[in-house]
């Protein structure tokens, strides 16, 4: 069962009918009843599959060949995917399980507080945990690019709308549009609640916000306004990420049994650099659920604002870091804030510190990434018997903005109506810098070079400062940027060398550089 984090405000006299309230209409607990998740080998045909076996072709994600199948009126599901485990043309088949948000686990709500200003948002105990201001001194998360997958967001909320990629993308079924939130009034899992999950996406939102407040985010639709989503949704979101230009995807939602064809995606997204984030899940237990568990997502465990385990976290040896998940303050919907509980909330804290990571270090493959928000978190305060269960201990966005790593270059975009204007930002080792101008789209791999192919040599300084303007006193045109290459004399003294990108290539100008001279 997929869970994610999140309801919203609770009446008393809603509370109270909880005990009476009728039998779920949709249970997280069991499959879509009659459909199975396919994958099959790049060759196989679809269509020759299906009908091998009986099945209707429902949809599907064809450059990676996923199918969505639906069996006959009568037929067992287990039956059919056990017969296609010997299919050559099968890589996997599975029963189609819906998920649920981690917080319906707990059957926990958000409460709205229209008392909550901004300041409180932004310097609430959590902030000052994993230490936002100084970070943001150092790095914003500017240009980087944070898909969400969830319920949707309000878009109107003064303090994110800025920072949306609207109209975002909506994958779940019959649905289509944008990825704004939208309740129907209707309990439609039964389970004496309406709509109490369509605000989890806009407080995980807000939370990303909290920890890179430049960063853009991509609203991805993959859970219904119940908290509801299911694995082909899934992995259409994911495809959705990649797709959207994502450098990070924050998935605060929990399976019980991991899926193969979402596996499939993870390990998609993980080889286009996209860096993923997963709550550990809210269940006490040690485990961490799907796919925070899967060996390409960052798994994340939630604390209190002690850095001691909240009650309600999973661990596990296969959590990478915590971060504070307990009486949250997060954007609840277009007028106001609210508060939440849940690792939901403590994970898109650890996706924004990847956000900044990557407006420092452009370059990092996730798996760095992963490493160095490892290696930077803070000491917790939990007790021996969960020594190695809750991560390298709590998420530390100032250590995350100032780190330094074995890529000691920077080459950094960030996207202006007139153009694309590089940023700086020190390289420790870097004696000087030079600044040229060149085309985005000239940009190469080349063996072992990173060429940026004929540039414009701009500026040539031994001092690495800032410069506020443009230096030839123009933007770049559309297509065109700054690139403010570092020298990393401390590797190769006697020469202007530009130093090498994550994967050890070395940093070269096609031609018109400053190293020329």
């Amino acid at each position: 069962m997929v869970r994610c984090c999140a309801s919203f405000l609770l009446v008393a006299a809603l509370l109270a009918g909880l005990a009476a309230a009728p039998a779920l209409a949709v249970d997280p607990h069991h499959a879509v009843p009659g459909e199975i998740l396919v994958e099959l080998t790049p060759t196989a045909s679809p269509a020759a599959v299906a009908a091998r076996y009986g099945l209707t072709l429902l949809d599907g994600i064809e450059v990676w060949q996923i199918w969505l199948m639906g069996a006959p009126a009568g037929s067992s599901v287990a039956a059919i995917t056990q017969s296609m485990a010997n299919d050559p043309d099968v890589v996997s088949a599975e029963t189609h399980h819906r998920y649920e948000i981690p917080e319906g686990v707990q059957r926990t709500i958000a409460d709205l507080d229209r008392s909550i200003t901004l300041d409180q948002f932004r310097l609430q105990p959590a902030a000052t945990l994993v230490r936002t201001q100084a970070a943001h001194a150092v790095e914003t998360g500017s240009g980087v690019v944070v898909a969400v997958l969830d319920t949707g967001l309000a878009f109107n909320h003064a303090e994110l709308r800025p920072w949306l990629l609207l109209p975002g993308v909506n994958v779940v079924r019959l649905e289509g549009g944008g990825a704004n939130v939208r309740p129907n009034g209707l309990d439609d899992d039964g389970d004496g609640l309406a709509d109490e999950a369509l605000h989890h996406g806009s407080f995980v939102a807000g939370l990303v916000h909290l920890a890179a407040p430049h960063a853009r985010i991509l609203p991805i639709r993959v859970l219904d306004e119940e908290g509801y989503g299911t694995g082909f949704s899934l992995a259409k979101g994911i495809l959705e990420a990649i797709r959207g230009g994502a450098r990070v995807i924050n998935l605060s939602l929990t399976l019980e049994q991991a899926s193969g064809v979402a596996a499939k995606a993870l390990r998609e997204a993980h080889a286009a650099g996209i860096a993923i984030v997963g709550a550990a899940g809210n269940r006490d237990l040690s485990t961490v659920d799907f796919p925070a568990s899967h060996d390409k997502v960052i798994a994340v465990a939630a604390v209190d604002d002690a850095k001691v385990r909240t009650t309600f976290s999973n661990y596990s040896s296969k959590v990478d870091l915590s971060a504070p998940g307990q009486s949250e303050i997060s954007i609840a919907d277009d007028a106001g804030y609210g508060r939440w509980s849940g690792t939901s909330f403590a994970a898109p804290l650890v996706s924004g510190g990847a956000a900044l990571l990557l407006d420092r270090y452009p370059g990092l493959d996730p798996d760095a990434v992963r490493n160095a928000l490892r290696d930077t978190a803070q000491p917790d305060a939990n007790p021996e018997e969960f020594d190695g269960k809750m991560g390298t201990g709590v998420l530390d966005l100032d250590a995350v903005a100032r780190v330094v790593l074995s890529d000691r270059t920077s080459l950094k975009l960030r996207r202006d109506p007139g153009g694309s204007v590089a940023t700086w930002s020190p390289v420790l080792g870097a004696t000087g810098y030079d600044l040229v101008r060149g085309d985005v789209a000239a940009l190469r791999l080349a063996w072992d070079r990173v060429d940026l192919g004929p540039v414009t040599c701009l500026a040539d300084s031994s001092a690495a400062t800032d410069t506020a303007a443009a230096p030839d006193g123009a933007l770049p045109t559309p297509g065109q940027a700054f690139f403010y290459l570092f020298r990393d004399n401390a590797s190769a003294p006697n020469q202007a060398s530009y130093g090498t990108d994550s994967a050890g290539r070395s940093r070269t100008a096609g031609s018109g550089d400053c190293a020329a001279r």
